[in-house]
């Protein structure tokens, strides 16, 4: 028994000796908003280092899993004094977003620090877990990717009720044919409907009111969107100037339209276009639904004012 109160005793002592008087303290820890969220939702994750005055925190701190996800907004780097405890406060904020449903692993980041006695030291931040479902409700699989039905026999009626279809499909079409055929030829104010029609400015308005209702948008194939809606315009400008468009960049563009009698403001309007297109595709940037419907109000409005531009050149001064 003796023995035994000795070796405590020393225990003791030991301890006493290696953790001096004030040491200093650091803590650190990671939280996030949300635990579950659906594609395309905001979640924050945000990093707290809390330590006494004698510690250093070495910044900027790197948040080793951002690459995974869109980053939409940082903040931190900030450092609180609280005088009562002499503590300071660290915190980091990122908010981000994905489009890829899974479980994710956010791994606590790395703190370095320099003790009171100026040698340098790590700790780490907790690690959290996030789930990223799809927007599906509850029974359905959670994917974005469904599975290819398999192919269905063809009852008997159903071949029948087809055949019927088939064969009043084929008497519409070779009747249209006939009438095609045997119809006189239309008016000259005919002709010029027609052409009217198809007029660069009437054909890019179609274009994009059809790519506007496509559904991308909705499917969020927006890097999609704004390649076709770019296209529509290259399309229009060299029909309207009569100019090479086609497979020309941004910054290629330009010349070539201060080269005809485009205005400086359509010119502005086109170069605000081409950029926030190129934005979207090359830049990873994801617009809202506001930034969305102003860049296919920003179309429209080119092709009205590049049209009344060539209408007040035409008109005699």
């Amino acid at each position: 028994m003796k023995n035994i109160l000795i070796g405590i005793t020393c225990a003791f002592l030991i301890f006493l000796l290696y953790v001096p008087a004030g040491a200093e303290v650091i803590s650190v820890k990671a939280v996030t908003n949300k635990a579950f969220i659906t594609i395309g939702d905001k979640i924050t994750y945000t990093l707290t280092v809390t330590h006494d005055s004698t510690i250093k925190v070495v910044v900027p701190i790197e948040i080793p899993f951002v690459n995974e996800f869109e980053v939409k907004d940082v903040k931190g780097g900030i450092h609180l004094h609280d005088d009562d405890n002499e503590q300071v406060i660290v915190y980091k904020e990122i908010t981000f977003t994905t489009f890829e449903i899974g479980e994710y692993l956010l791994e606590g980041p790395i703190i370095s620090y320099i003790d009171g006695q100026g040698e340098k030291r790590q700790t780490y931040a907790n690690n959290l877990y996030i789930v990223v479902e799809s927007v599906a409700g509850e029974g359905e699989v959670k994917s974005d990717i469904k599975d290819i039905k398999g192919v269905t026999a063809l009852k008997p009626g159903y071949l029948t009720f087809l055949r019927i279809l088939l064969i009043l499909g084929g008497c519409i079409l070779l009747a249209r044919l006939l009438l095609k055929r045997f119809s006189r030829h239309p008016k000259k104010t005919d002709m010029a409907k027609t052409y009217v029609a198809l007029l660069p400015a009437e054909q890019a308005l179609n274009d994009l009111e059809e790519l506007y209702n496509s559904g991308l948008i909705r499917a969020g194939k927006l890097k999609e969107f704004y390649s076709q809606l770019a296209e529509i315009m290259k399309h229009y400008l060299a029909r309207h100037y009569n100019i090479d468009t086609i497979d020309r960049t941004t910054v290629e563009l330009t010349p070539l339209l201060k080269r005809t009698n485009v205005s400086d403001i359509a010119l502005k309007l086109i170069k605000e276009l081409m950029g926030e297109s190129d934005f979207v595709k090359f830049a990873k940037y994801r617009p809202q639904a506001s930034d969305i419907q102003n860049s296919y109000l920003l179309a429209k409005n080119i092709i009205d004012k590049t049209r009344l531009d060539e209408i007040a050149a035409a008109s005699p001064a």
